[in-house]
């Protein structure tokens, strides 16, 4: 008997099966017995002699209808078993199919399982540890092969007592997740921090089977947030313990805060201070409209500084030197007070940084592709989730059809192939250049859909053997917005670190200049005063010739004070704006002659080499500018020093030019001694330290005359000061400085 073809390719038609009723053969089966039974009984041999039908002939009827009914019974048996065998052939192909897509859901689970950052293990029941990823071989330091076998215990670091990990299994053996952070210890001893989440497999209603753990590692976290708390215990101190007067004040100038230096110079506790203004501790008569006006401007403006006279608590006046700095936070506003009243000396300012430690901003999903370079070298997107699109502005199906794209973009590509796109398989293995170390943490920088470049951090590992075809499994984390608060943050430091550099230099200058008036002006006077008794006494006996020295020395001592005094309201008034130029025409060499007469030069030996110019000046500003510059000199060389006075006529006016062989100036001083208030080396020790403002005057008279003063090497070996004066403009006889654009 020829056996039936098998039936076995998917895409045979199916044949729904052909059954006869039951009923039906159960009733031919019942005649053809019964006929049978007729047949042989003497039934039969009536039947053959009544109807003269032979007996052989009923013997082969008999036979015959024994075939046809054994005949017709096998072929519903044969038929029955043929149907019932397709109906399951067709049941075991379904069934494989459905295995066959629930095996590639699983293997991309267990894919993405492998590749995710975050370390994965799963336990049985009783801790032992049945599978970890490559996350937990990196974070734990533990191979795959050790911990496999082994129970969490190895991960143990003694910094948790019993009683935490026995809340940990009551929770997890009853069924429910477990989450919270854990120290644990590396193979190599190193602690480290992870936030765990345990969560149970049941298996079956009640009984839990299997036990999934999730190990984030926030060492870094944990580290930054006590460096920040550092930080601001830090700063919290030094706001308490700072010697200066701290007050932050709201909106309405109300005081929200206050340091205790703030107590100790006004006697009022910190309760009394908080919702004060300083229209309440003011020792003057402004009112209160008038203290508003001042704060509105101050807000306005954004910063101030001056002097502001309180009264203490017992009645008494405490007078302070204060600096304020509106906005240093959203509603917050900051003072600093001292009190000079016992003329103490300024100690450093204090300055509040505010450090925003938030390192990492994930306002969007990461980009997780999975992709593949097949034997022929074609690169292929097997998947794309669609963060690729907010992050990169590409769309899914863009990527699917141009997979050289993403390749490119993510920098999956060897730097040394063709540039036609000839890739292989090398684009990927130098991404990993071992399949058991896949490249993490690679933070590259690509280009946006829109042109703008975002920085990525990528974690890719290899998922299959280095073979054809390689498979990559990728997730992107888009870190641009911390790498560009980190650059802000490092600028913003700069900046305050430089704006308090500055305090420190501008109150390093007003102490220098108060000590430079007080040495000015007390030395003529003291000089007047006593040549002026000597005069008044009639007892002394002067001679005419002394009596007229004492004369010129009271005369000479009064003009240094009134030069000084010019000197400070010339520098008061350009600040202001209120210098005025008065042209008319001066005899320049004859002017030069007679200051050299004038100045005393202690011992110089001045030498003048000047051509005859007459031109449109201001001769007062200009004996002042020639006044200070002999004065410089004389401060800063020696008593035998040489010194060159020469001016020439040039196109656009004249040219004075001051030479010395002095000891010089060195180039980074010399910018500076142009700035109000700063002196040179030495200045303090000389006979006559001056306030420190002459070559700013003379520059700034230089300057209005359209003309300008600059230090430069002098051929003698000292310094050459050489200033450039203009002709005036037509109508330019009566000239207001403009300090906005000339002055310095």
């Amino acid at each position: 008997m020829a056996s039936r073809p098998t039936r076995n390719s998917a895409d045979a038609p199916e044949r729904q099966p052909r059954l006869v009723p039951v009923r039906v053969v159960v009733v031919v089966y019942i005649v053809a017995a019964v006929l049978w039974i007729l047949g042989s009984s003497p039934l039969g041999d009536m039947f053959t002699q009544a109807t003269g039908i032979p007996r052989w002939a009923v013997e082969i009827a008999k036979g015959v209808l024994f075939v046809a009914v054994t005949a017709v019974v096998l072929q519903v048996v044969l038929r029955r078993r043929e149907d019932a065998q397709d109906a399951a052939e067709a049941r075991t192909r379904d069934t494989n199919r459905k295995l066959s897509a629930t095996e590639g859901q699983t293997q991309l689970q267990a894919t993405a399982l492998s590749s995710t950052a975050s370390a994965v293990l799963i336990t049985e029941r009783d801790g032992t540890i049945e599978w970890v990823n490559a996350a937990f071989e990196r974070m734990s330091g533990y191979p795959a092969s050790v911990a496999v076998g082994a129970t969490p215990r190895l991960l143990r670091s003694g910094e948790h007592d019993a009683g935490f990990y026995r809340e940990l299994w009551e929770t997890i053996l009853a069924g429910q997740v477990w989450h919270g952070e854990i120290v644990n210890r590396r193979r190599d001893g190193a602690l480290y921090t992870v936030s765990q989440t345990i969560t149970p497999v049941v298996a079956a209603p009640g009984e839990v089977q299997y036990f999934v753990a999730v190990h984030e590692d926030i060492t870094a976290r944990i580290r930054a947030e006590q460096q920040l708390e550092a930080s601001r215990a830090q700063l919290q101190a030094l706001f308490d313990h700072a010697l200066d007067a701290i007050v932050l004040a709201d909106d309405q100038g109300r005081y929200t805060e206050v340091n205790p230096a703030v107590s100790a110079l006004t006697g009022y506790s910190r309760d009394e201070l908080l919702g004060m203004r300083a229209a309440d501790l003011v020792a003057t008569d402004q009112q209160p409209a008038e203290m508003a006006n001042r704060f509105a401007t101050f807000l306005a403006v954004g910063a101030e500084s001056g002097t502001f006279a309180l009264r203490h608590k017992d009645g008494h006046v405490v007078q302070t030197d204060y600096r304020a700095v509106a906005g240093i936070q959203p509603g917050v506003h900051l003072s600093i007070l001292r009190d000079v009243t016992a003329r103490y000396e300024m100690l450093r300012a204090l300055t509040l940084a505010e450090a925003e430690f938030r390192g990492l901003a994930e306002h969007a999903a990461d980009i997780v592709a999975k992709l593949r370079v097949d034997d022929d070298g074609r690169r292929q997107v097997d998947y794309i989730n669609p963060a690729v699109t907010t992050i990169l502005g590409y769309p899914q199906q863009e990527l699917y059809d141009d997979p050289d794209l993403l390749f490119d973009l993510l920098h999956l590509r060897d730097d040394d192939r063709d540039h036609d796109r000839d890739h292989d398989r090398n684009d990927v293995q130098d991404l990993h250049p071992t399949p058991e170390e896949p490249i993490t943490l690679a933070t590259v920088q690509v280009e946006g859909a829109d042109g703008r470049p975002v920085w990525l951090e990528i974690h890719s590992t290899l998922t299959d053997p280095p073979t054809s075809p390689v498979t990559i499994q990728l997730v992107a984390r888009d870190v641009t917005a911390r790498l560009e608060m980190t650059q802000a943050l490092e600028q913003a430091l700069d900046d305050q670190l430089a704006a308090a550099e500055q305090l420190r230099t501008l109150s390093a200058l007003k102490d220098t200049f108060l000590q430079s008036v007080s040495h000015e002006l007390r030395t003529p006077l003291t000089s007047i005063l006593g040549f002026a008794q000597l005069l008044a006494d009639p007892d002394q006996g002067l001679s005419p010739a002394q009596t007229r020295g004492f004369h010129e020395r009271i005369l000479n001592n009064a003009r240094r004070l009134q030069r000084l005094v010019d000197d400070l309201l010339d520098v008061d008034g350009f600040a202001q704006g209120r210098i005025e130029v008065d042209r008319e025409p001066t005899d320049l060499s004859a002017l030069i002659e007679r200051m050299v007469h004038e100045v005393d030069l202690d011992d110089h030996q001045v030498a003048l080499d000047l051509e005859p110019i007459t031109m449109e000046l201001d001769a007062l500003r200009i004996e002042r500018l020639v006044t200070n510059l002999l004065h410089n000199v004389v401060r800063h060389t020696p008593a035998d020093s040489r010194v060159w006075v020469r001016t020439r006529a040039t196109p656009d006016g004249v040219e004075l030019t001051v030479d010395d062989d002095g000891p010089g100036i060195p180039d980074a001083d010399r910018q500076r001694l142009i700035a109000p208030l700063h002196q040179g080396v030495g200045a303090m020790s000389s006979a006559q330290p001056g306030l420190g403002v002459g070559l700013s005057l003379a520059t700034t008279f230089a300057q209005v005359h359209g003309g300008d003063l600059a230090i430069t090497d002098s051929p003698a070996g000292g310094t050459r000061i050489t200033v450039t004066l203009a002709h005036p403009r037509t109508g330019d006889r009566q000239a207001t400085a403009d300090l906005a654009t000339g002055g310095s």
